[in-house]
């Protein structure tokens, strides 16, 4: 029954990434989403042709000025491969620390390859590690209501 509504997305989940810019407003991406035809594999891409539908909501939270990022919650109705950080890459608001968007194909190879050094990729990408983190998970099970939180390290502070 469980594995029934996951296959049928009869759930909502939500993240929270820190992104590089100023997100003013609330924004649903319709973007259709598709691997890219670069030399990075497993690098998925926006494609209005044959890509698949992918939509995702995004609430700005807290914007830091001094650092110029934004605490964002995400909201993914679909569920593609890299769907948050495609969409929100195609939008000029990478997430900090992403190793792969918002990076040239050398550097993502360079990572890939286990090449890239920690300290270059805090240079490049704005952190140590990706600033998405799993946030949340709701769904409806046997008439009951389930609404699971994940305890959050404040890495936008």
């Amino acid at each position: 029954m469980l594995k029934t509504m996951f296959e049928n997305r009869q759930y909502e989940k939500s993240y929270l990434a820190l992104v590089k810019g100023h997100l003013q407003d609330n924004i649903t991406i319709d973007a259709p989403i598709s691997k890219s035809t670069g030399s990075i594999n497993i690098k998925m891409t926006c494609d209005n042709e044959s890509g698949k539908a992918s939509t995702t909501h995004i609430k700005p939270l807290k914007f830091n000025k001094q650092d110029d990022t934004t605490l964002v919650e995400t909201i993914p109705i679909t569920g593609r491969q890299h769907q948050i950080r495609v969409h929100l890459d195609s939008i000029g608001h990478t997430i900090l620390g992403d190793p792969i968007y918002g990076v040239d194909d050398q550097i993502a190879d360079e990572y890939l390859t286990k090449t890239l050094s920690e300290e270059k990729r805090i240079e490049l990408t704005g952190a140590r590690r990706l600033m998405l983190h799993a946030n949340s998970l709701s769904f409806t099970y046997k008439d009951k209501e389930y609404n699971i939180t994940s305890k959050f390290s404040k890495f936008y502070e």
